[in-house]
């Protein structure tokens, strides 16, 4: 439903530091190179290959614990960028 528009905005994500889930199961959430890689690191064409081959996309922020008091507005700030381009 959102594949053209997620396509359209791949450089916003990647200016934001993104990562794509590439491991083929949903629930796991660690950031091992099997399961996440870089938006900044893909071409087009990895990233279709990658969002292409599955049943769902998922994107993740790596933020470090050092900014553990700002995570609500780091979070937040990253949702509606999401929103943002996903439904501009």
């Amino acid at each position: 439903m959102y594949a053209s528009k997620m396509e359209a905005a791949l450089a916003d994500f990647k200016k934001e530091e993104f990562f794509l889930c590439i491991g083929n199961d949903q629930w796991e959430h660690h950031f091992e190179a099997t399961n996440y890689l870089p938006l900044q690191d893909m071409t087009a064409d990895a990233y279709k290959k990658h969002s292409g081959d599955k049943d769902f996309i998922k994107l993740a922020k790596m933020y470090p614990l050092s900014h553990w008091d700002n995570a609500g507005d780091l979070l937040l700030t990253s949702f509606s960028a999401i929103i943002k381009w996903l439904t501009g």
